[in-house]
């Protein structure tokens, strides 16, 4: 009876011990991150310089292409092909020069710049819905104003 549940408890902690090394293996087993480029590196800066600046008009579209614009500098990043690789297109118009390149994104970056283009434009969306809401929310407050006074006005009217 005795060693029944020696095997048993010896059974149950290699169970165990099992179960927390898979948990172990499988935490380390993720994608190593493809290396970029120098000029990949300078138009990621350049995209995330361009997302945190006010100036800079942001447009998405039911594609997935997300497209900033600023002065004379116009970056598109869209998926390419079939795979979750992107391609940025850069465009920079000056009277002395116009310039035209298509750089190729790797996916772990291109999906960080996206989420992080998607955060600034809902915080835009949100600051504009808010500065909405105010604006009616004072025109109503001012039509109120008018009507109050307008009843008072034929209140007192009547009261004379």
């Amino acid at each position: 009876m005795i060693n029944i549940k020696k095997v048993k408890y010896k059974y149950l902690r290699l169970r165990i011990k099992w179960r927390n090394w898979r948990r172990s293996v499988g935490d380390k087993m993720i994608a190593e991150r493809s290396k970029i480029t120098t000029y990949e590196e300078k138009a990621l800066r350049l995209w995330k310089l361009l997302l945190r600046d006010e100036d800079t008009k942001m447009s998405y579209n039911t594609y997935g292409v997300r497209q900033i614009e600023k002065k004379n500098v116009f970056m598109k990043l869209q998926v390419s092909g079939s795979n979750t690789d992107c391609t940025m297109t850069l465009i920079d118009i000056t009277t002395e020069r116009r310039s035209l390149y298509e750089i190729h994104i790797p996916s772990s970056y291109a999906e960080i710049i996206s989420d992080q283009f998607d955060y600034e434009l809902e915080k835009r969306m949100r600051r504009a819905e808010t500065n909405k809401r105010i604006l009616i929310e004072t025109d109503i407050d001012n039509l109120l104003e008018q009507e109050e006074k307008l009843v008072l006005e034929k209140l007192s009217k009547k009261i004379k």
